[in-house]
């Protein structure tokens, strides 16, 4: 019928060019007779000779309407179709991964620089993204950090365990590029960006542009990531304009698989801080105990900054004079030579003291002082990177010039040498230990004093020492980071188990508060840790009343140094095992905060035996277990 049709209006063409027309679409449908009708239509609307004779030669020619489109679309990339033909442009998938919040900004970041160029993109929490979705993606931009040794954030165990599995799919059709965060002070530096990125690529995506493996000072390199990104797809776009009118209605795909984030828009981060007045500085430990602590809370208002109870707020610290001194005292260094730091130039002293690291130190550092020391011991650590993960948490920099560097007998070099192999200072994270339905605009913190005598000099750390100086209406530099991975659930009838030590008690404070505002019904059990009761029950009058009051259920202390045989709060666990599996039966929530050397795996250990004990289950039963309860939000972490 269609041959019939073009018979009876094909005045224009010769009989001969017809039944060339016949042989090539005798068997098209109507749908494939528009899709050509419409492209022949745009042909003609450029008036190009060239372009209607190719066709006719295409036409021409016997074969499948698949031929003859391949054979257009080679002969006539650059012609225009009409205006009512629409050309595809695929949405990236901005997928991340967070564990403390740095991969979170980082992708709101690149989403909102795309956005800004009119760039289609979705930005995607992994922690909302179901893994078998992954084989529907074209192209995925994932932004990653590492948690712990080398593991994933707790949102991306799944999608890690799957994507290693047998279950893996066929990714031939992604285009994906990685960007990973992490800290080069640990063995395991990136190893999860590592990880996606290698899988992505064994099961056959198309790398578009190599892996970039970030350090604490990520800030320079996720920029020059994201640029890279942009550039990428502008490059596309401008193909894609080739084959189009500016006038064209672009068709989006949209991605209705996948849960999108909408992007924390606040003024104030962590580049951006705000500069917020110390309220108060109290301290809450007794003269004599062996972990001073403090008190501090922080003016928020006018700085439209929230948050909820379990989130951080990151401190902007600097050095102190005396330790800038020592530093400069180490290299015979004059403070008052300027350097360039980023795009500003200062004096070295004003450097030192607000822009680079040297409380901690980096392994970028060690090398290089290694090298131009010329110390075969050190030059035998830098080489090996697990002794030099454990290695560089017993120095500051002045101590390792101190020892390593003879200023005598070694060749001297400038100032700018020296700071550029010095990481940027980065912020500190604190647990917030308030709730803004209790405070308002107040932020509540609990700072334990970092604190060491080494080599006959006392070492401490930048925030805790900053903070613990400030008076009242001084200034500090503060942001609020989300933390979704320790929230109280949102059912307030559930049971929660909080297990803490030390400044871990931090978040349980707020977590009482919130409770308290709420009036919730869920019972709530804290076992807390510390060496004495005496110097060392933080907030203890407010637990005595959140315990009148029926706030707080249940607590168990574990006082460390107050009798012979220590007791910790994993102790505590196993002693109460019996009643915490019976919690956990009932659909509790666990929590656990603290040093993760000292308490993290501790406390997990512990749980891992009460599921093993209690629940008659195999070692491995007992691990896959707590494993499911962190995928379902119930066994959260918030170690340090």
């Amino acid at each position: 019928m269609i041959a019939n049709l073009l018979q009876e209006f094909a005045a224009p063409l010769s009989t001969e060019q017809v039944n060339k027309v016949k042989d090539a679409i005798g068997d098209l449908s109507i749908e494939q007779v528009n899709w050509l009708s419409g492209y022949l239509a745009g042909l003609a609307a450029t008036g190009s000779a060239v372009g209607l004779k190719d066709v006719s030669a295409v036409v021409g020619q016997a074969g499948s309407l698949e031929q003859s489109s391949q054979s257009l679309a080679q002969k006539s990339a650059l012609q225009t179709p009409t205006s009512q033909q629409k050309q595809r442009v695929v949405t990236s998938t901005i997928l991340y991964a967070s564990q403390t919040g740095n991969a979170r900004g980082v992708a709101e970041k690149l989403y909102q620089f795309l956005l800004q160029a009119n760039n289609k993109a979705v930005l995607v929490d992994v922690a909302d993204y179901n893994p078998k979705l992954l084989k529907k993606e074209q192209r995925v931009f994932l932004i990653t950090s590492t948690h712990g040794e080398g593991e994933p954030p707790d949102d991306a165990i799944e999608l890690h365990e799957f994507i290693n599995s047998k279950k893996a799919p066929d990714l031939s059709s992604l285009e994906f590029a990685v960007l990973s965060l992490g800290d080069s002070s640990y063995e395991y530096f990136c190893q999860t960006g590592k990880d996606f990125d290698e899988a992505f690529a064994r099961l056959g995506g198309k790398r578009l542009f190599d892996r970039v493996d970030c350090d604490v000072d990520y800030l320079n390199e996720t920029q020059a990531w994201s640029k890279q990104v942009l550039e990428h797809l502008e490059r596309e776009n401008n193909l894609a304009e080739c084959s189009t009118n500016a006038s064209v209605n672009i068709a989006t795909e949209q991605a209705p698989h996948l849960r999108v984030v909408e992007p924390d828009n606040s003024s104030f981060d962590k580049f951006n801080p705000y500069p917020a007045k110390v309220l108060d500085v109290v301290s809450i430990t007794a003269s004599g105990s062996t972990k001073p602590t403090l008190h501090v809370e922080v003016d928020l208002e006018e700085s439209g900054l929230t948050y909820q109870p379990g989130d951080a707020l990151g401190v902007w610290p600097v050095n102190q004079d005396e330790l800038v001194k020592q530093t400069l005292n180490a290299l015979s260094l004059d403070g008052t030579v300027e350097v360039t730091v980023g795009e500003e130039t200062k004096s070295l002293f004003e450097a030192l003291k607000n822009d680079l690291e040297l409380t901690q130190v980096g392994p970028q550092f060690v090398s290089w002082l290694a090298n131009f020391s010329g110390s075969s011991e050190l030059i035998s650590i830098a080489q090996d990177r697990a002794k030099l993960s454990k290695f560089i948490l017993k120095f500051q920099v002045p101590e390792l010039l101190a020892k390593y560097f003879d200023v005598v007998s070694r060749p001297s070099f400038d100032a700018q040498t020296f700071i550029s192999q010095l990481r940027r200072i980065t912020p500190r994270l604190y647990s917030i230990a308030s709730s803004q339905d209790e405070v308002d605009e107040e932020v509540h913190l609990t700072v334990g004093l970092v604190r060491e005598f080494r080599n006959g000099s006392e070492r401490n750390g930048a925030a805790s020492t900053l903070l613990s100086q400030l008076q009242t209406d001084d200034v500090v530099k503060v942001f609020v980071e989300k933390n979704k991975n320790f929230k109280l659930p949102e059912n307030s009838s559930t049971k929660i188990i909080m297990v803490g030590a030390g400044t871990g008690i931090a978040p349980y404070r707020g977590f009482m508060q919130q409770r308290a505002a709420d009036n919730a019904a869920g019972n709530s059990w804290l076992i807390f840790g510390n060496p004495h009761f005496s110097t060392d029950f933080l907030y203890q009058l407010e637990w005595q009343q959140y315990l009148k009051k029926g706030v707080l259920s249940k607590i168990d202390l574990a006082f460390s140094r107050d009798q012979s045989e220590k007791v910790y709060v994993q102790d505590k666990i196993r002693e109460h095992s019996k009643a915490i599996y019976e919690w956990i039966q009932e659909g509790a929530h666990l929590y656990v905060c603290g040093n993760k050397d000292r308490l993290g795996q501790a406390v997990e250990n512990a749980f891992i035996e009460v599921l093993k004990t209690q629940g008659d289950k195999t070692e491995e039963q007992a691990k896959a277990t707590l494993t499911e309860m962190k995928k379902a939000g119930r066994y959260q972490k918030d170690v340090y």
